[in-house]
């Protein structure tokens, strides 16, 4: 049939093909199977056949081929056959083959290889011709010796399976009918699974075909090196692997055949689905020590629930049956390779450990959670988290606390039931450290009789809760009536991932469960493998951008590092003062150039969104911002309504619209943004009764009595948050009871239901003990979200009470554990619990505890106190230190104005002058004060003149007179533009006149160029004194020039435009108009870029030049669309809808 086999692994195919080549060219004939060989009966008699009658096997020898199954077996049958060898070795040396695979030398019997020279394979051709020749191995003289055995004897010989079929194409036999089909055990995700018969030793066994679908040749190969693995496992609780066989790419395992079937079927087939104590515990201990085996040798079965344990005989009394564990479709061994499809959560949902669904990799925890579970169905009947909608169920393993076993099987041991919960601990640091010593505890508990029994590794915070008090109900809760809703979002995530990005508002009262809906959208979108960030908008202390912070330091605390060097680049250098360490990913910078406040909020905004935009590129993002109605600017969201349409990112936008409606600014950001075709809005409403009852029982964890659901109804009205806590409330006080048919009122007068939502959280409160209420009442007056090294310094309890008193508060759902930057932070679920404390708290206590918290944080937070200033402003305030409250409000201030949060500064230098009241006159940081109230205004576009003309005043007082002739500037600019309601020529000309006549006999100054510009205007549209308008343009033009401030003069040049056509001078205006226009361009004052729109306002009466006009709309299109800023927006929009009325455009106008 051949001279020569060649024996090899498909990626030394480049090395295989030249030699083939080589060897027929010099007469040899050669067989070898190629990438278009097609796996099947023929195939593999093929292979058998060849290696039988060729003269000599050609190994190719390489680090991918010591892991091949396929190799191994052509390697013992050509041995077998008394073939001769002639290994290749490549990036192999062939003494570290000879240490490695000490099998396969013995076989292959020689200790002489030829070595892939590092050039290429040009050479080894010519070596190859004189190592068969020293075999003497001749051209056309291949042996035939095995020439008459059958294709299935060869295939037998070599270990391969021929499947031999009946007319329905149904498996009747495998390998060469040695294992014959009794009948087929069922089918699962991996795999066929058949009862055989051994013909060869006379024994049933079980066949699974394992399906390898999905795979690449990577994937598949470390399939088959894992399944070898698996095969030399022994233990007395794993299921015995006998062989492991193949056909093509194909794998079979050969398995004991356990005649007691699986532990899933012995759950079903027991009254209410549930087992006796016994038998969880028998059975719990087999499946724990066979993990203990499991994980003692490097493998995590990753797949543990009833369907994969199988017992040895039935679960009848007195059977004495065993359980082990099968089925490692899914295992990991302890290099970390995964054998499923990249973005797939693997396992099944019912059973699927938290910290997998987040995507963390598995470890031996992940299969103590996945026992749990199992322990837990064997003991009630029920999974921890039952439902039909997968992402829901994910949803809960990650958020919900189950309902405690004894909930549903009284009869339990405690130290049982705190043993399960301890398994299914959300964090996996917090169940017990071993398989193994869940084995211990299972025993104990056996031998005791259910007396205390305690395990190694730290208790979890939810074991604590039960311990301590009535089980709670589940952590987080259901989402009911939200199905349109749920759906909306949903699709939305889906559109996203496809790039079709979009904007979703979501809205209603506190406690409606807006938060809750995104926390269920989250687990749709990590499922289809998105990105996840998040922010919060905390009400007490108000930081810039503080969500869309937190949301990038959640990016850089979980995405890989190659990711983040992709996204982070140098126009994320705005967001350096808000996220330091981006600085890590920037790499140093130059100063930026001073702009103006307004171009400064636009590039911020712009370095958010193209972040949030970069990020989605490499993977699609889902962006959610909550209580938005606490930001001080909702900027980001026109800014990213716009550009999302093609990209893979969707914003959801959580907000309380009554609150909002109180801060008119970004109730005008948000209508705004409406307007955007990618926006969808989302309004919850409150639920209906039955959608109550429904809620109820699903809390309870079984239905409750009408008169229990409609009891609840009335008091919340329809709540979520309310409901919630209502029924924690009736659970704990022993108000209800689990009866035969559900949850009842056993006494109607025990249903005496609290008036309101702050009654039923105090009671709540109560119960958590008096350590626990004394750190969260501090923990009340630092705020909504704390440090836990804060409340160390100012509780003064012992550190393990006070984590204690933290781990009882999570368990009981009052606190909330959150990301921190390298500490330990924790956040109020809900304000209502933060207020019932914090009300609680006398006034004279109150400011002692203040003035404490904020000493704590200037100790604590002492490297990065420019992060606190907002923070340290409330408290000193709160806790009567005026000074120092006065201070940090002053910082503050500076640090929001800076940013630019304009409504944040506003409120810290409005809280400074107030201070200022109480304390010992200090002018020139009054003036100072001013200023900035000042600059406010006129940014803002405040209809006020009160703080400038306040601080012309205090400057004057102090001399400044560049600082006194700008606030006269800004007054004269207001009546100007008709910001203070009008425009009254008086007084613009008083307060131009006042600040050019303060600087005339100074130097040359931005405030100077600035006057006399202004002036300009004032004097030509005032008074019409257009010669002296004319002087002092030119005049303020050369001040400008000489400072080279391309903003003061892009604003004269635009006023002296207006002067010459006024004059008649067109062809100057024109020149005038075109140079303030360019200037512009060079300049960063936003205000000179949009002045220089107004030229046309003058022109057109005098020179209607329709190209002319042209250009001018389209530059009004173009800032409109640029920068937006709102300030802007009317003369802008007047100037676009004049120029195309000019233009006969009526509609665009």
């Amino acid at each position: 049939m051949s001279d020569v086999f060649i024996s090899y692994v498909e990626e030394d195919t480049d090395i295989v093909e030249p030699i083939a080549r080589g060897l027929t060219e010099a007469g040899y004939s050669c067989w070898h199977y190629t990438k278009d060989s097609i796996p099947g009966t023929s195939y593999l008699a093929q292979i058998t056949a060849a290696i039988a009658r060729a003269q000599v096997v050609l190994l190719v020898l390489s680090e991918r081929t010591l892991d091949s199954f396929q190799v191994d077996k052509e390697i013992s049958f050509a041995h077998e056959s008394n073939k001769p060898f002639l290994p290749i070795v490549r990036d192999l040396a062939w003494s570290d083959f000879q240490r490695r695979q000490p099998t396969w030398r013995l076989a292959i019997g020689t200790t002489v290889a030829i070595p892939v020279p590092p050039g290429g394979v040009e050479t080894i051709v010519p070596r190859v011709l004189e190592g068969l020749r020293r075999l003497r191995v001749q051209p056309g003289e291949s042996e035939n010796g095995a020439a008459s055995r059958s294709v299935p004897e060869l295939a037998s010989r070599i270990g391969m399976v021929l499947a031999e079929t009946d007319q329905s194409g149904e498996r009747v036999s495998f390998q060469g009918g040695r294992y014959r089909v009794v009948r087929r055990l069922g089918e699962g995700g991996k795999g066929i699974a058949y009862l055989c018969h051994d013909t060869a030793l006379g024994r049933e066994v079980a066949v699974k075909v394992l399906k390898e679908d999905g795979l690449d040749v990577d994937g598949h190969a470390r399939f088959q090196r894992e399944i070898q693995s698996m095969a030399r496992l022994a233990h007395p609780n794993v299921v015995t692997v006998y062989d492991v066989v193949q056909e093509g790419r194909r794998s079979f395992l050969v398995l004991e055949y356990l005649e007691g079937g699986d532990l899933d079927a012995a759950i079903a087939a027991r009254p209410q689905r549930r087992l006796d104590v016994a038998t969880v515990l028998g059975v719990g201990r087999d499946v724990a020590r066979a993990l203990e085996y499991l994980h003692g040798h490097g493998v995590i079965h990753r797949d543990v629930k009833p369907g994969n344990v199988w017992l040895t005989a039935a679960l009848d009394a007195g059977a004495g049956a065993q359980a082990k564990l099968g089925d490692f479709g899914l295992a990991l061994l302890g290099d970390g390779t995964r054998l499923t499809r990249v973005g797939m959560l693997v396992g099944s949902v019912a059973y699927l450990p938290p910290d997998v669904a987040l995507g963390r990799p598995a470890d031996h925890r992940s299969d103590l959670y996945m026992l749990g579970a199992t322990l837990y169905e064997m003991a009630t009947g029920r999974v921890p988290f039952p439902g039909d909608d997968p992402v829901r169920v994910i949803f809960q393993h990650v958020n919900d606390l189950p309902v405690p076993p004894r909930r549903f099987a009284p009869e339990l041991p405690e130290p049982l039931e705190h043993l399960i919960l301890r398994l299914l601990a959300k964090d996996p640091a917090q169940r017990p450290a071993t398989a193994g010593d869940v084995a211990r505890v299972l025993d104990e508990i056996g031998r005791s009789g259910g007396e205390s029994v305690a395990a190694s590794g730290p208790a979890a915070p939810e074991a604590r809760a039960v311990r301590a008090s009535t089980p709670e109900p589940r952590f987080a809760q259901p989402l009911i009536g939200r199905d349109r809703e749920l759906a909306l979002l949903r699709a939305r995530v889906d559109a996203a991932a496809r790039g079709e990005g979009g904007l979703v508002l979501v809205t209603g009262e506190a406690g409606i469960g807006k938060t809750r809906l995104a926390l269920e959208v989250r687990a749709h979108a990590r499922s289809l493998g998105c990105l996840w960030l998040e922010g919060r908008y905390p009400k007490e202390i108000r930081i810039p951008g503080q969500g869309w912070v937190e949301a990038i330091r959640g990016l850089l605390r979980t995405a890989a590092p190659a990711t983040i060097s992709r996204v982070v680049r140098d126009q994320c250098a705005p967001l350096l003062k808000f996220v330091p360490e981006l600085a890590d990913w920037i790499g140093p910078l130059p100063p930026p150039p001073p702009v103006s406040p307004e171009e400064e909020r636009a590039r911020l905004v712009e370095a958010f969104a193209g972040l949030f935009l970069a990020i989605s590129r490499e993977q699609p993002l889902v962006l959610f911002g909550d209580d938005l109605q606490w930001a001080t600017s909702l900027d980001l969201l026109p800014a990213l309504a716009r550009r999302v349409e093609s990209e893979r990112l969707l914003l959801i936008a959580a907000y309380r619209d009554a609150e909002l409606k109180e801060q008119p600014g970004l109730a005008k950001t948000l209508l705004t943004t409406q307007r955007e075709r990618t926006v969808h809005n989302v309004t919850l409403r409150r639920l209906n009764e039955d959608e109550v009852a429904q809620l109820v029982a699903a809390t309870l964890g079984e239905a409750a009595s009408d008169k229990l659901a409609r009891a609840v109804y009335q008091k919340t009205e329809g709540n979520p948050f309310f409901v919630g806590e209502l029924v924690r409330y009736l659970t704990e006080s022993g108000a209800v009871t689990l009866g035969d048919h559900g949850w009842e009122v056993p006494d109607a007068g025990l249903l005496q239901l609290p008036d309101s939502i702050k009654a039923v959280v105090g009671e709540r409160l109560e119960r958590l003990g008096d350590e626990a209420k004394r750190a969260l009442t501090w923990a009340a007056v630092v705020g909504r979200e704390f440090a836990l090294a804060v409340l160390e310094d100012v509780a003064d309890l012992d550190e393990d009470v006070l984590l204690e008193a933290m781990d009882r508060a999570v368990a009981a759902r009052v606190l909330a554990p959150r990301p921190g930057l390298g500490q330990e932070v924790y956040a109020f679920v809900d304000n209502q619990m933060r207020d019932v404390l914090y009300d609680g708290i006398g006034p004279a206590r109150r400011r002692r505890y203040h003035r404490k918290v904020a000493e704590a944080i200037e100790r604590v937070h002492l490297r990065r106190l420019e992060e606190q200033y907002d923070a340290l402003a409330h408290h000193f305030l709160e806790g009567n230190d005026l000074e120092k409250a006065l201070e940090y409000a002053l910082k503050a201030g500076e640090r929001a104005y800076q940013a630019p949060s304009w409504a944040q500064a506003r409120g810290h230098f409005e809280t400074a002058l107030e201070l200022m009241d109480e304390l010992p006159e200090d002018l020139e940081r009054r003036a100072q004060v001013l200023e900035r109230l000042a600059d406010l205004d006129n940014v803002a576009g405040h209809q006020s003149t009160l703080h400038a003309e306040q601080a012309l005043e205090a400057f004057t007082k102090l001399g400044d007179k560049r600082k006194a002739a700008r606030m006269a500037r800004l007054v004269g600019r207001a009546w100007n533009a008709g910001f203070a309601g009008v425009v009254d020529w008086p007084r613009v000309m008083e307060y131009m006149e006042t600040g050019a006549r303060l600087l005339a006999d100074e130097p040359d100054s931005v405030e100077k160029a600035s006057c006399l510009g202004g002036l300009t205007g004032a004097l030509a549209l005032g008074r019409l004194e257009l010669d002296r308008a004319l002087a002092t343009g030119e005049a303020a033009v050369a001040v400008a020039e000489r400072l080279g401030n391309v903003d003061e003069e892009a604003i004269t040049c635009a006023h002296l435009g207006a002067v010459l056509v006024l004059r008649g001078d067109l062809d100057r205006a024109r020149e005038y108009a075109e140079r303030s226009w360019e200037t512009a361009q060079r300049g960063h004052d936003l205000f000179s870029k949009a002045q220089v729109m107004y030229y046309p306002l003058w022109n057109w009466p005098w020179r209607h030049d329709r190209d002319d006009l042209t250009r001018w709309l389209e530059r009004a299109v173009d800032y409109r669309s640029r920068y937006r800023v709102e300030r802007y927006d009317r003369p802008i929009y007047g100037v676009k809808a004049l120029l195309s009325a000019l233009l006969g455009q009526p509609a665009a106008a």
